[in-house]
C-alpha cells in the first residue's frame, strides 16, 4: 500500500465533500467544522466532559457504534473511526473565569456546532475564528477568549 499525504484541497468543511466527489480517497474531519452535517455526534463535542482525549474517543466511538451507527449520517462513505480532540477548556486573555457570571461580556471563540451553543448558554458571546488564526484574534482584542482543547494551546502560541 501507498500513502501519499498532500497539502489540504481546501478547508476543513470542504474535506467531506472531497471524498464524497472523488476528489481525496481519504480525509480526516472535524464534525464542528461541518454544522448541521452530524448532528448526533454533536453531543461528543461537549466541552468540559472529560480530561482525556483517550477516554472521549473510547466513548465517543462506543456510543456511535451503539445508538448512531444506524442513523447512517456517513452515508455513501467508509467510516473509519472516531478520534477526540482533548476536551475545550476556557482559556482568556485578560479576565479570568471563576464562575458562570464571569462569562457575561465575554467574546469566546468556539469552534462551530454545539460549542457555539454552550458559549451562548455560559452568557457569552461566541465567535468563530478558524484555529490556525486564534492567535491573531485574540492578540488584537477582537476576542477575550477561547474554547479549546490544551493540546492546541501551544501551536496556536
Amino acid at each position: 500500500m501507498k500513502i501519499e499525504v498532500i497539502a489540504p484541497l481546501g478547508g476543513p468543511p470542504a474535506h467531506l465533500d472531497l471524498v464524497r466527489n472523488g476528489v481525496a480517497d481519504v480525509t480526516n474531519i472535524t464534525t464542528a467544522y461541518t454544522a448541521g452535517r452530524f448532528v448526533l455526534l454533536g453531543g461528543l463535542e461537549m466541552p468540559f466532559m472529560s480530561d482525556r482525549n483517550s477516554a472521549m474517543s473510547l466513548a465517543g466511538q462506543r456510543t456511535y457504534d451503539k445508538f448512531f451507527r444506524q442513523a447512517n449520517e456517513f452515508e455513501g462513505l467508509k467510516f473509519g473511526g472516531i478520534a477526540m480532540v482533548g476536551p475545550y477548556q476556557i482559556y482568556t486573555t485578560k479576565k479570568p473565569i471563576s464562575t458562570i457570571d464571569d462569562f457575561k461580556g465575554q467574546k469566546i471563540r468556539e469552534a462551530g456546532g454545539v460549542t457555539k451553543a454552550v458559549v451562548e448558554a455560559l452568557g457569552a458571546t461566541p465567535f468563530f475564528a478558524p484555529a490556525p488564526q486564534t492567535y491573531d484574534v485574540l492578540s488584537k482584542g477582537v476576542g477575550d477568549g477561547v474554547l479549546f482543547p490544551p493540546e492546541s494551546i501551544p501551536a496556536s502560541r
